[in-house]
This record gives structure tokens, sequence and C-alpha cells, in this order.
């Protein structure tokens, strides 16, 4: 059995081993919370090839701002030759209205060694509000307008008004497991993108998890010779303080 299966078969086995959630909706401890997640795969033989990944994700929450980023670090070799690199880095405000609603200012900033870009980011400001807000569910849609540039490895520059659209859910499954799904869409006169992100996080002691995310991107243009779609699949431990 590969180690990707094994691990999912261990995080669906604790994510169902306890029936009663944790909440969500606690009064805010207006303090820093982090998660370092660290996964790495390497093969030897017939084909000799790492790969690495590091995520740092921070978030400060208080009675009426609330703050988060994510950084994410991904890089791959085969046989001594580096086939992947790329650097993410996100942030978020919130300023919170009432019944759950909030304003908000979003940065994405993304540097992909083999997209065809130098450098990817976008710029927006919105509007969300709440879906549903259960104990142990939150839902919130966003909708706001932005700024994308974007470099091309050519040295073109690429300037676009954006349309952003989002969706963000926390689902609290059961005391030691929780999913996340993050969706956006940003939509401009040169191109759509699209990102999904799901992650299933069992934890395994205090402050010690094991965590599966998909990753999906399309955008509905890129430069030549570089694919519309990009999917990932992380297996990751995260400790969190």
């Amino acid at each position: 059995m590969k180690p990707a299966v094994r691990l999912l078969s261990c995080v669906l086995g604790l994510s169902c081993s306890v029936s009663v959630a944790a909440p969500l909706l606690e009064t805010p401890e207006d303090r820093w919370v982090f998660d370092a997640e660290l996964g790495f795969v390497a093969s030897r033989g017939n084909t000799d090839t790492e790969t690495s990944v590091f995520k740092l994700n921070g978030e400060r929450d208080s009675a009426r701002w609330r703050f988060n980023f994510n950084l994410d670090t991904l890089h791959a070799a085969d046989s001594d030759q580096t086939s992947a690199e790329r650097y993410l880095l996100s942030a978020q405000l919130d300023y919170k209205l009432e019944a759950g609603r909030y304003l908000f200012g979003v940065l994405d900033y993304e540097n992909d060694r083999f997209s065809g870009y130098n450098h990817q980011s976008s710029f927006s400001v919105g509007y969300g509000w709440p879906v549903q807000q259960r104990e142990n569910l939150l839902w919130n849609l966003e909708t706001g307008l932005g700024l994308r540039s974007n470099r091309l490895d050519n040295g073109a520059e690429e300037n676009d008004l954006i349309f952003r659209l989002g969706s963000d859910l926390k689902w609290q499954i059961s005391t030691v497991s929780r999913l996340k799904h993050a969706l956006s869409m940003e939509i401009g006169k040169d191109a759509t993108i699209t990102k999904s992100t799901a992650g299933l996080r069992s934890k395994i002691a205090d402050a010690l998890a094991m965590k599966l995310t998909l990753t999906v991107k399309h955008s509905s243009s890129v430069p030549q010779d570089s694919e519309n779609t990009d999917i990932e699949t992380a297996a990751t431990l995260v400790y969190s303080f």
C-alpha cells in the first residue's frame, strides 16, 4: 500500500472515531495561533525523486478584527534536477460587522518557477456574510473588486481589474477532526482564475495532527506551453502552537 493511501486510511479512521463535534462558535481570544505543516516524499530505484512541502498558517481573532496569513512552499527534484518550485503567500484582514458579516481585504502572491510567470499577484476588497452559523459548521460567502498584476518570464506585464467571488467552509466533524474548504474565483478581462483547496485534518496528540489537502487551480488563459489546470495532493504533519 502506498504511503499516501495508508495516511488517508489513518486520517479517515481518526475522523470517524469520535462522533461528538467540538464547537466552532467560540469567543475570540485575541492571540496568535499558528500551524506549521511539513511533508516529504523520497523515492529511490528506477527513478530518484524527492518532494517537500512546507506550510505556515497564522491567525489572530479579536472582537472587531480578524487577520490570517498562509505561506506555502513546494519543491520537487527528479534525479537531482529541480522539477517543481513554488512559493505562495496570502493574507486577509477582516473588519467584523454584526451578525457574522464583515468587510475584507485580501492579498495573494505566487511565484511558480515552471508556470511561465515570473510572479502573479492580486489584491481585492469586499464584503462577506454567513450562509451557515452552527456550533460545528461555519460557511461564509464573499464578493469584491480588485486588481491583478502578473509578470511573465519574458518580462511582459499583465494588469487587470477583477471581480472576486469566494467561499469559506469550516466543519468540525468531531473533537479530533476538521474539514476546511476554500474556493475563490477572480474574473478579469484577460483571464478567470479559480482555486479550490480542501483539507481534512485529524488530531493525533495535543499539538500534532495529520492532514490531507487537495488543491485545484484553473486559469482560462496561460502562457504558451503551460497547463491550464494544476492539481496537487499533499499529506502533511501539522504542529500547532
